[in-house]
């Protein structure tokens, strides 16, 4: 089988076993793509996302190896490590994301925290130490890389369904549903796609669908599709609501969930190309969850009875409240004073949903588009599990 060769020059271990980092020559290497860094693209630069995401697989490669050829070393003159990794070519040496740093130190029986303090104190040859002990035991490992960057550590079945790929076919999939719409029906549109280092989210907005709550409180059905190339948990379509008063988003839940588990590969190296051949069930998967959940009616006029209740179920202290959920989510007290702060703030909420379950709904949905990515999806699902919100609260 032919398999897709780095463009990194190959870098040999001489002799004595010993590689000077300052002088290392490392021209030719793949481009510097970054992946750590946030991104989210709203409708119109779409095509300025599906650009990111076939550059990032196209500059891919995946490494089964073998354990001992798997090693962490200091990074010249910084308190942070690269991973190398032994291939026929050579040594590839490659910058870990911060989720791969997790994953990587996953594999070890130490928390997280010890490795991170041993760094912190001065003590990276130690730390270093611990993570090469515990990656030359056990069995081989799965190593994913874009360019320079490593990205994900995970089992050899592993099986990547690549973000690119997964954002056409839900590109073909919304198109197959509009064109069964006919023309006084409004299409279902791209509203956003969000990028962290260890997820794609997508959100599905269908124009042709609204609920009317009375004074113009309109809400839109909204599925996100979720993808991870690098282990983070299975590949979820949820439904969501749109609120169009203020443009937050709550989940409600999980319409279709695939687990990322293939057959195992033996060590060697697969490019894009070979992993490519994997991925047509996923696509699959994306149509027909995409198309089941744009076309479910009841699964929506159920989430819009939920906010319903929410509304009509009083609360004495919406503050006191906010303080109590803090404590039995875990919330942070920054956290909780910007769910305040937004509730408090709010004049979407009607005068009679004030001290409901749905104002601090309202203000926990409005208080996560500033958390980040992915700590943000997280309060928009515990905002949309309304059940737990009214057994917290009321």
């Amino acid at each position: 089988m032919e398999l897709r060769r780095s463009s990194r020059r190959s870098i040999r271990i001489p002799k004595n076993g010993v590689i000077n980092m300052e002088t290392l020559d490392l021209t030719g290497k793949m481009p510097d793509i970054d992946i750590s860094t946030d991104r989210e693209f709203d409708a119109k630069f779409i095509g300025d996302a599906m650009n990111h995401l076939k550059e990032i697989r196209d500059n891919s490669m995946d490494y089964i190896a073998n354990p001992n050829n798997l090693t962490t070393v200091q990074r010249a003159g910084e308190d942070e490590w690269d991973l190398w990794v032994e291939t026929e070519d050579g040594i590839k040496v490659f910058k870990p994301t911060q989720y791969a740093k997790a994953q990587t130190i996953g594999v070890t029986e130490l928390p997280k925290k010890y490795h991170d303090t041993l760094v912190e104190k001065g003590h990276i040859n130690e730390a270093i130490n611990h993570l090469n002990m515990w990656l030359k035991e056990g069995n081989p490992h799965r190593v994913r890389t874009v360019g320079g960057t490593y990205r994900a550590l995970v089992s050899p079945s592993y099986l990547p369904f690549d973000n690119y790929d997964a954002f056409v076919s839900i590109a073909n999939a919304v198109k197959a549903a509009n064109t069964m719409r006919d023309s006084t029906t409004k299409p279902v549109q791209f509203k956003k796609c969000q990028l962290s280092d260890h997820n794609m989210y997508i959100q599905l907005i269908d124009e042709g669908r609204e609920w009317d709550l009375g004074k113009g409180d309109t809400y839109k059905p909204l599925m996100v599709f979720k993808n991870s190339e690098v282990g983070d948990g299975a590949m979820t379509v949820e439904a969501g609501l749109w609120r169009s008063m203020c443009s937050n988003l709550s989940l409600h839940g999980v319409v279709s969930r695939r687990i990322h588990k293939g057959e195992k590969l033996n060590e060697g190296i697969f490019a894009p190309d070979t992993i490519s051949a994997q991925t047509e069930l996923w696509k699959k998967v994306v149509r027909d969850s995409i198309n089941a959940g744009i076309a479910n009616d009841a699964l929506y006029e159920g989430i819009i009875k939920d906010i319903l209740e929410t509304k009509e179920t009083k609360i004495e202290n919406p503050v006191a409240a906010v303080a109590t959920l803090a404590k039995e989510t875990k919330l942070t007290k920054a956290e909780e004073d910007a769910i305040i702060a937004a509730m408090m703030g709010d004049t979407t909420v009607a005068p009679e949903e004030k001290n409901t379950v749905f104002q601090v709904m309202n203000g926990m949905t409005q208080a996560a588009k500033g958390f980040g990515i992915e700590r943000g999806r997280e309060v928009a699902q515990m905002a949309g599990n309304t059940k737990t919100l009214i057994k917290v609260l009321a």
